[in-house]
């Protein structure tokens, strides 16, 4: 299962599941350098993290990390304590490793491949392990509006990136037939047949020539 598939699901879990308002990944209304794998702000303005981990090593590095340390330190003026709750989202093959060393703060969440979700059709996510919640700290109102445009410039990303690819896709079809290569068989025309005039009229004119 990849990154990007889990994403999808954590994002959908954040909003259906959580009821957040506002969902966002690899954006932060604090921090331009720590960027959540995906975010979401719920009723009550306080934060919900999700990291994705799909291997071990990328696991157990992860809790090495300055940001991370930082996420438990006390409330400053310099260094907001932003995210009130902490998940990781990890496949079901790192269940075992990720419950062993998974720190206390930490929630777990995992994909339950047996229940679907019957509107999506798409796997639902379990909780293994409830976060605990760091702090009652709300996202202040400017805050909430930063990560709402960042949230916006991020779905104009995916809109231009998605036009880019389908762009690409059909100039190199173009170029293909341009060079004489045969595209798929749902691209390719059907020949026409030739009536059968024409057919018989050429062995007719060969018939001759002898």
């Amino acid at each position: 299962m990849t990154a990007k598939t889990l994403r999808t699901l954590g994002f959908s879990w954040l909003r259906y599941t959580q009821s957040c308002w506002l969902v966002a990944f690899e954006r932060s209304p604090y921090s331009a350098r720590n960027l959540p794998d995906v975010l979401g702000l719920n009723k009550k303005r306080q934060l919900i993290e999700i990291e994705i981990k799909v291997d071990k090593a990328d696991f157990d590095k992860d809790n090495k990390k300055k940001h991370r340390q930082r996420m438990l330190d006390e409330l400053s003026k310099f260094q907001p304590r932003a995210v009130n709750y902490f998940y990781y989202l990890v496949p079901p093959k790192l269940v075992n490793h990720v419950m062993e060393n998974v720190p206390e703060h930490a929630g777990v969440l995992t994909v339950n491949a047996l229940e679907f979700d019957p509107y999506t059709g798409f796997p639902v996510l379990t909780v293994l392990k409830p976060a605990l919640r760091l702090h009652d700290n709300r996202l202040s109102i400017k805050n909430t509006v930063v990560m709402a445009r960042d949230m916006a410039g991020t779905m104009a990303s995916l809109l231009r990136d998605d036009v880019k690819r389908n762009v690409k896709v059909s100039k190199m079809e173009t170029q293909i037939v341009a060079l004489g290569g045969v595209l798929p068989k749902k691209k390719r025309k059907s020949k026409k047949p030739k009536p059968q005039n024409e057919v018989k009229t050429s062995k007719t004119a060969k018939t001759k020539k002898k």
